[in-house]
């Protein structure tokens, strides 16, 4: 796992930058939810979008930004950070994070055999304090574990991949069993039916797996390659 990196911003640095913009406070988690598209639509689709909700001035503005982020030196607030783990990090001014309760610093673990996060996190000061009544600092942190077994186990393993499609209708615990009766003969991965199971397919078969079975309630599975 030498090839992760953590890339890394400020819930402070980035409401600043969208300030910058011309955005008002109250509209930043929108702006935000725009930024946070911009692996998807690049610097000319989030500009449009932000375009559409603020003006012109603001789509230029973004523009501007987006265009220079890659020269943007790694702020004071970040350094100590950056000075022990400097290996690891990268600095990415437009890293969002969903959650509206991260107060701080942000971070999501990326790595060039995965096309998605395996880990992301950061701080939230004051959501621990709504259930105790005081403020606690806190940073959490989550993993892609099955992300993480595939970067790890698929280069040694020799078994094929076998991709197991389950329904929101059908049991866990259905899906589990069919799962362990395969194990031995396949590297078994289970994962939710979405709408677009093309598109899960083509990033699955990047990962390492050859091919794919949709759940059946009962009877045998029908295996298929991925094309």
């Amino acid at each position: 796992m030498q090839d992760a990196k953590i890339r890394v911003n400020h819930r402070e640095l980035l409401s600043a930058s969208i300030a910058q913009l011309g955005v008002s406070s109250t509209d930043s988690l929108s702006a935000m939810i725009s930024i946070d598209k911009l692996d998807k639509v690049g610097i000319e689709g989030v500009s449009a979008e932000l375009g559409e909700k603020f003006g012109p001035e603001v789509a230029r503005n973004a523009s501007t930004w987006l265009s220079g982020i890659s020269e943007l030196d790694t702020p004071e607030v970040l350094k100590p950070l950056f000075d022990a783990f400097s290996d690891s990090l990268r600095y990415d001014p437009t890293l969002v994070r969903g959650m509206g309760y991260y107060t701080g610093t942000i971070f999501e673990i990326e790595h060039p055999g995965s096309s998605s996060s395996i880990g992301g996190g950061g701080r939230y000061d004051g959501m621990v304090g709504k259930w105790l009544g005081t403020d606690v600092p806190a940073v959490g942190i989550s993993l892609g574990i099955e992300r993480i077994v595939d970067l790890v186990a698929a280069p040694e393993l020799e078994t094929p991949g076998l991709v197991l499609l389950v329904s929101d209708e059908q049991s866990i615990e259905h899906a589990l069993q069919v799962q362990e009766s395969l194990l031995g003969s396949w590297r078994v991965r289970l994962d939710r039916k979405p709408k677009n199971v093309k598109a899960l397919l083509g990033e699955l078969s990047q990962q390492g797996f050859s091919h794919f079975a949709f759940l059946p309630d009962s009877g045998e599975l029908d295996i298929k390659p991925i094309a």
